[in-house]
């Protein structure tokens, strides 16, 4: 189904045989883990060294996946692998949405999910572009709602830009809690933050949210050189009746950032609740 443009699959596709997912797909997905989803994010640079990222991907064998930084064809951000190749590659049930720029300069977000991509919506805090996808996904017999996030960049000369542009940042998150505070059953918000540990967005972030990465017991391995300097920028976000059992920056990959993995468990009644909250 087309839907504004961008290519849409619901979580009842397969039952009424629509094909969600490239029938040549050669990935065999491992069945879903008892009582845990596991979901990656992942900002695969316009998808420039696509079979590395791709590695990476597979590897992960995440039940859920945000990919930020996907571009169309001819975009003036070549070389980039077509949308549709990614989904088919992967061979998930999916949704997608370009959230910035115009013409050849779009970028956009793709999430997908083992069992289901359903329903839609774009988070937009003016007076920036969208910066977020919203779906319900579905793993298994569990939905619950999806944010697959990517903030304002850092636009300008390096280290002066930050600040201004972190205001832009802590609004989009802002209204990023106030949106979440409105829906029934657990949220998780995952993507690129453009913004760490320190900074106001983050601390926002934290102040409303659980950190993924807080449940990590090694040392924190940066998702992104930024000027040079080690910053974890990619982050998982939940809230509501959600529990964080894990986190890791997965090795390798074609891109500038590294790609996280965080295991969550949701309780079921929670879980089932959401399905019934409009997203």
């Amino acid at each position: 189904m087309n839907v504004g443009g961008t290519v849409y699959h619901d979580a009842n596709a397969s039952r009424r045989g629509v094909v969600s997912h490239s029938a040549s797909a050669d990935l065999q997905w491992s069945p879903p883990r008892k009582g845990s989803i596991r979901i990656l994010t992942y900002n695969i640079l316009f998808g420039r060294r696509w079979s590395e990222s791709l590695a990476v991907i597979r590897d992960a064998d995440a039940d859920v996946i945000c990919l930020q930084e996907l571009v169309p064809e001819g975009s003036s951000y070549e070389p980039a692998v077509p949308l549709d190749q990614i989904a088919d590659d992967i061979g998930m049930p999916h949704d997608f949405a370009f959230l910035w720029g115009k013409n050849k300069k779009r970028i956009a977000n793709m999430t997908l999910a083992r069992d289901g991509v359903s329903d839609r919506r774009l988070l937009r805090a003016w007076p920036t572009p969208a910066y977020g996808l919203v779906n319900r996904v579905q793993v298994s017999d569990v939905q619950f709602t999806m944010a697959n996030v990517h903030l304002s960049p850092m636009l300008g000369p390096p280290l002066l830009m930050f600040l201004p542009s972190e205001g832009l940042r802590l609004n989009e998150v802002g209204h990023l809690s106030r949106w979440a505070s409105t829906c029934l059953g657990p949220v998780v918000a995952a993507g690129d933050f453009n913004t760490f540990s320190v900074a106001p967005a983050f601390r926002r972030m934290k102040r409303d949210w659980q950190n993924a990465r807080d449940v990590a017991k090694s040392k924190i391995r940066p998702t992104r050189p930024t000027y040079g300097i080690p910053f974890v920028i990619d982050h998982v976000f939940v809230r509501g009746d959600a529990v964080l059992c894990d986190y890791d920056v997965m090795p390798g990959g074609g891109s500038d950032h590294k790609a996280v993995l965080a295991t969550i468990k949701l309780p079921a009644k929670c879980a089932f609740a959401s399905a019934q909250s409009p997203v």
